[in-house]
């Protein structure tokens, strides 16, 4: 009797398990669900990359699956089964496939930007896309006309899920792995002129202490003022930032909401433009976008006069494409803040990570003039945690460029687990 109970119950076991579905994977960027097994079936729903499917029955190259993608209500139709996987797509191999220059005159195929896109969501991928969108080209009589985005599903789709406010950046940038070790711009010379102080390890003891600089010019850079509220950490409108530097300020939002496990929307505010130097500013007919965060990042601040600060940051205007002079030189755009409290052009460093323990930090500032107005340089040490260890040095100046009067260059080091890191430099032509 045992024996025949083992025996039904091993062969229930093997029923349960033959009627359970196989989990499958949808392996193209963007997949049709159809209601009948064939080309012309009508589509039911779309399906992303690496989006779960069940596989019900396989008809010859159709699957029957079910799924139930992410906010959304569950749905059954057939896939062609080319289209599935047995194992979800990485993100790394897809970098790699897209490094590779797999496309036809070594450009970047669509459809692997889109399922990296689609895989790995993040607003840096949304970029590379949205420039690797097909349009169409001016004729013989248009030398500057805009040109137009071609009918494409893929992009639309992915606007629209942008649009949405759900997508979520699923790992953090590396920043400081990057990160040089000398200045390679105009300021070279700053570190024979005024060398950086022994490094000792100091307020942030590891790199988790400091994860990600923010650079002022990224947080109001650029030459029209934004119409976002600042206001201090705490408080009802959380600040925003406008930004002009090309990539780097969109990795730094998707860090920024990895961070704080924010959801991020997105939403185009104007169209593709020509600058004054008659080139096309924009990407994917889209000409700057308004990113929204859900819950706000934090940064942190300190501010010339040593005042520790932390800052909400909700959202971001984002140009894409324009350079140094028609995004206004080294103009500072600055919301007003409350109390007459000094504007971002007040903050010598500003960083994603450890908070500060007090209110206040020490700063010492001197000015090192030279022959010309070039030479002058200012250095300030910043000791945030008041152990007597700069953990920031900045180092900022001028420099003649070729085409303008005045260049401006700012470079900061970070004091990070006992080593000094250039974690960012910037310059930037006085175009007025």
């Amino acid at each position: 009797m045992k024996w025949i109970l083992l025996a039904v119950l091993a062969a229930a076991a093997a029923c349960v398990a033959a009627e359970t579905p196989e989990l499958r994977y949808v392996a193209g960027s963007r997949v049709n669900l159809r209601r009948e097994p064939q080309p012309g079936g009508a589509v039911v729903g779309l399906l992303v990359a690496n989006t779960p499917v069940q596989l019900v029955a396989q008809k010859g190259a159709w699957c029957e699956v079910r799924a139930t993608p992410a906010g959304a209500a569950p749905l059954a139709g057939h896939v062609a089964c080319n289209l599935l996987a047995r194992e979800p797509l990485k993100i790394d191999d897809l970098e790699a496939a897209i490094g590779a220059g797999k496309g036809r005159d070594g450009a970047m195929p669509g459809d692997l930007l889109a399922r990296a896109f689609w895989v790995s969501p993040s607003l840096e991928r949304f970029e590379r896309y949205a420039y690797n969108v097909p349009v169409s080209k001016p004729g013989p009589d248009e030398a500057y006309a805009v040109p137009r985005v071609l009918p494409n599903p893929e992009y639309d789709a992915i606007k629209a899920f942008l649009s949405t406010g759900r997508m979520k950046v699923d790992r953090p940038q590396a920043w400081l792995a990057a990160a040089p070790s000398v200045m390679a711009s105009a300021g070279a010379t700053a570190l024979v002129r005024a060398p950086l102080p022994p490094a000792q390890p100091s307020f942030f003891a590891t790199a988790a202490d400091f994860d990600a600089p923010v650079p002022s010019g990224w947080l109001f850079g650029g030459g029209d003022p934004m119409p976002h509220a600042g206001q201090d950490a705490g408080d009802a409108a959380p600040y925003g930032w406008a930004d002009s530097a090309a990539g780097d300020g969109l990795r730094l939002l998707d860090h920024l909401a990895h961070r704080a496990g924010a959801a991020l929307k997105v939403v185009p505010t104007s169209e593709w433009s020509v600058d004054r130097n008659d080139e096309l500013v924009g990407a994917g007919g889209i000409g700057s976008l308004r990113v929204e965060l859900a819950p706000a990042a934090t940064i942190q601040t300190v501010d010339r006069t040593g005042t520790v600060g932390t800052l909400a940051v909700a959202g971001a205007t984002y140009r894409w494409g324009a350079g140094a002079c028609s995004r206004g030189g080294s103009d500072i755009v600055k919301p007003p803040r409350p109390g007459g409290a000094p504007g971002m052009e007040h903050f010598l460093v500003a960083w994603s990570g450890r908070k500060p323990p007090g209110t206040q930090a020490t700063v010492l500032s001197r000015q090192l003039d030279g022959r010309t107005r070039y030479d002058r340089l200012l250095v300030h040490r910043i000791d945030v945690d008041g152990d007597r260890r700069p953990d920031f040095v900045v180092y900022e100046g001028r420099y003649q460029p070729q085409a303008t009067a005045t260049g401006l260059w700012t470079a900061v080091y970070a004091n990070v687990a006992g080593r000094w890191l250039l974690v960012h430099e910037d310059t930037d032509d006085d175009c007025t």
